[in-house]
């Protein structure tokens, strides 16, 4: 043990060598170490659950389909093609799926109807357009952009030796 650990006012400990850094690292390993053990167990119950869990579900799911297919089977015999008991009922509804062939409706759009037609802003394409200068938005030709803004953050990670 080391035994001249500095102690500061707040009685917190304080790394002041490369050695007691280098034991820090090591504690960061097996806390890594026993964070990779827990996630391979829960991975592990939840793969179980999950085959568990579906084996039950498909049972239910295939007496439910065989359920419907025998009602269906009665109500297209009856001559209004629908089922009515104290049970259940069966609800019959016929709709209309829209399906948009974008590039040409937007083609036409743009002359007949623009109002119809939205717009957004290409950040990306912006993005590479700007330029930040002392934290605002300068395009090509020197003008300020409102609606941008720049903000400056930091990130640290801590690499383990292997």
């Amino acid at each position: 043990m080391i035994k001249d650990v500095e102690v500061t006012e707040d009685n917190r400990y304080h790394v002041t060598t490369d050695v007691e850094a280098g034991k820090q690292f090591q504690k960061l390993a097996e806390l890594e170490k026993q964070e990779s053990e827990l996630k391979g167990q829960k991975q592990a119950y939840i793969r179980q659950i999950t085959e568990w869990y579906d084996r039950k579900m498909n049972a239910i799911t295939e007496k439910r389909d065989n359920a419907q297919a025998l009602i269906n089977e009665y109500r297209l015999t009856k001559e209004d093609g629908k089922v009515d008991t104290p049970f259940g009922q069966t609800i019959v509804r016929h709709s209309t799926k829209t399906k948009y062939d974008d590039a040409t409706l937007t083609d036409y759009l743009k002359n007949s109807h623009p109002e119809l037609l939205k717009y957004s802003v290409n950040k990306a394409e912006l993005k590479k357009a700007v330029k930040n200068v002392d934290g605002k938005a300068i395009d090509e030709n020197g003008e300020i952009i409102d609606g941008i803004k720049f903000e400056q953050s930091e990130s640290i990670s801590y690499k383990l030796a292997k």
